[in-house]
């Protein structure tokens, strides 16, 4: 077992990641039982959260809860970005898009290796963006 760990983000970036997820899954579960509510598993979903009715109401307020999150992620960037507390690591520029012209070069056998990214790859920040 590892006794030196690093630890990436705070107690609060965990628990808004947490949240993230959790309301994410609600919303899968609650909105295609909605959707394709002809099946036997969304049937089940619908019948063991309380009926349809619960689900569309656990469904709007997962989605409240997630545009609240989001709202805090955002805010909370913005300013610490502007307090210079954090770089601006996240934000997509133009050594992004060379690196994934880089990268499609190597992967066509053009170029030897593929690009060195920085701290976070291009792929990562447009999977982040997206």
């Amino acid at each position: 077992m590892l006794k030196n760990k690093i630890r990436r983000f705070s107690t609060y970036r965990i628990a808004e990641h947490w949240i993230y997820m959790t309301t994410f899954i609600v919303l899968v579960v609650t909105g295609l039982s909605q959707k394709f509510h002809y099946l036997d598993i969304s049937l089940w979903f619908i019948f063991h959260l309380g009926g349809i009715d619960y689900v569309r109401l656990i469904h709007r307020y997962a989605g409240l809860v997630f545009l609240v999150v989001t709202a805090f992620h955002i805010i909370t960037g913005m300013v610490c970005i502007a307090a210079k507390k954090w770089l601006p690591s996240m934000v997509i520029n133009k050594k992004d898009f060379s690196d994934a012209i880089y990268n499609i070069r190597y992967y066509l056998g053009v170029e030897a290796q593929p690009a060195i990214c920085d701290r976070y790859s291009y792929k990562q920040k447009f999977e982040y963006w997206g």
